[in-house]
């Protein structure tokens, strides 16, 4: 689908109607996020001539590439205005609700999903339950702070519906038995609520919260946390037996260690060139489970020119969301850009416990930043006003941006 989406938008570009995508001078990748990708892809290449399974190898660093530079360059041409950015969060958090009640409704024995295993652990449409819970935890700032922003939100209904939806997605969440995806969402959400609250102060328009309204909020989250620890789901489960010192959740969080260890004594073997994308090439760690930390796996399969690439991409990202909040603290975008880049964070914190790099749902929160900010960019340069731009409607002119930009 993806793919086709790229031919339809090359086949616009060459029959001359690329009027209808977000003008040329602001779908282009940034310079750093370019030169990072390309490092990736060069340098993984290179790698994978030291892998046991080459052509798999290529394929891992081809979707990296694929991922961060095409992938993202296809949502950039379509942030044609904040109607189709709202879209692409919407589609986002529908994707989630879908999958949230999906795994719901298989705890409850209604019907079969995803693959068994001994613990019971729902894991949807991926095959590991930590993928599940790693997908859903991304999402969680977006349930939290209610984003997409709606010009029309009905405030009176907003809470409650607010509540329900996070309510659904953590609850589905922990039917995956995750206890990382747990500490993701909530380093994501507290990262969210406080990007918001140093960026907010400069907006005089936005109602401050309500000491009380604050106190019943902490209340009634205080309420679910303890209903959730009363129910039998995975996570529960899983972070009881923690805390008795079961010998198998035990086993489970020193053997990551042990294989984080592991590589870490073995930096000098990868230090220019990786042992390549490939599960085999793990073995030579002698480990009974492999390296769960998705930078540390980078580090041993790419080696370390890959691994900072990839990390740059990562940190161009989170300083583009940060200027964009400083820009659009007045604006209707505020609110999302904050959950999006708390997204980023929950993504980048799961990804300590989980290899991710080749997973979409950890780059969706990147590719969202991107979107916002090729979408500011083009509204500075068409001139319009936010009450304009609050309308959502048609996407500012392609010569009007053109002679923004333009040096006279």
């Amino acid at each position: 689908m993806f793919f086709a989406v790229a031919g339809f938008l090359w086949l616009l570009m060459l029959s001359g109607k690329g009027n209808r995508l977000v003008p040329a001078e602001f779908r282009r990748s940034s310079p750093r996020i370019l030169a990072a990708s390309i490092v990736v892809v060069v340098f993984g290449a290179m790698s994978s001539f030291r892998s046991w399974d080459p052509p798999g190898s290529i394929g891992a660093v081809m979707r990296l590439g694929y991922l961060t530079m095409v992938w993202f360059w296809m949502l950039r041409c379509l942030s044609v205005n904040r109607r189709a950015v709202a879209a692409f969060i919407s589609a986002w958090r529908w994707g989630v609700l879908v999958t949230s009640a999906a795994v719901i409704l298989a705890y409850a024995g209604m019907f079969s999903l995803g693959v068994p295993n001994a613990e019971e652990r729902q894991t949807g449409w991926f095959g590991h339950p930590n993928d599940l819970g790693g997908f859903l935890a991304v999402a969680v700032p977006l349930f939290l702070l209610g984003a997409p922003t709606a010009v029309t939100q009905r405030r009176r209904t907003q809470g409650a519906w607010r509540a329900v939806l996070l309510g659904v997605v953590i609850f589905g969440m922990s039917t995956s038995g995750s206890m990382s995806a747990f500490l993701a969402a909530a380093a994501g959400g507290a990262t969210s609520g406080l990007v918001l609250a140093l960026t907010r102060s400069g907006d005089r328009r936005r109602r401050r919260l309500h000491p009380l309204k604050a106190m019943a909020l902490v209340i009634v989250g205080m309420i679910a946390l303890l209903l959730l620890a009363s129910t039998d789901s995975p996570v529960v489960e899983r972070f009881t037996r923690y805390g008795e010192g079961d010998a198998y959740i035990e086993s489970s969080v020193g053997d990551r260690g042990t294989a984080n260890e592991r590589v870490i004594n073995n930096l000098d073997d990868a230090l220019v060139i990786g042992n390549g994308f490939d599960r085999l090439g793990q073995a030579d760690l002698d480990l009974d489970l492999g390296v769960h930390n998705m930078y540390l796996k980078l580090l041993y399969e790419g080696g370390l020119i890959t691994a900072s690439a990839l990390v740059l991409i990562l940190v161009v990202c989170l300083q583009q969301a940060w200027r964009l909040l400083r820009n659009t603290r007045s604006t209707l975008l505020h609110r999302d850009i904050a959950a999006v880049m708390g997204s980023a964070v929950a993504a980048i914190v799961f990804s300590n416990f989980q290899p991710t790099s080749i997973q979409r749902f950890f780059w969706i929160p990147f590719a969202m930043i991107q979107c916002y900010w090729t979408l500011r960019r083009s509204e500075i340069a068409s001139g319009q006003t936010e009450d304009e731009l609050n309308a959502w409607s048609a996407p500012p002119a392609a010569a009007a941006a053109r002679s923004a930009i333009r040096p006279s």
